[in-house]
């Protein structure tokens, strides 16, 4: 998948080759996964790492807040218990 494309490219850290592939996944599950979604918390959460590994605390706090509104509408409090563990 994208996203995963994207963490291959974090772990070789080219950041901002991976905030790309991230991005890109993070849109394509904002049209097919409803809001409170578990996996569009763990790509808020995996763009908002990016930029914190990029330097763009202000844009890593914004991204990380919104992962955590979504953790909040999550019915399985295992999908919360790991994306919490992410922050």
């Amino acid at each position: 998948s994208l996203n995963n494309v994207g963490t291959t490219y974090y772990a070789l850290g080219e950041h901002q080759q991976a905030l790309e592939y991230k991005l890109q996944a993070l849109e394509i599950r904002k049209t097919v996964l409803p809001e409170n979604h578990p996996d569009l918390a763990k790509s808020l959460n995996s763009v908002g790492s990016t930029y914190e590994a990029l330097g763009d605390h202000q844009r890593a706090a914004e991204y990380q807040r919104l992962a955590s509104v979504r953790v909040r509408g999550t019915a399985n409090s295992g999908d919360r218990i790991y994306i919490f563990q992410s922050f």
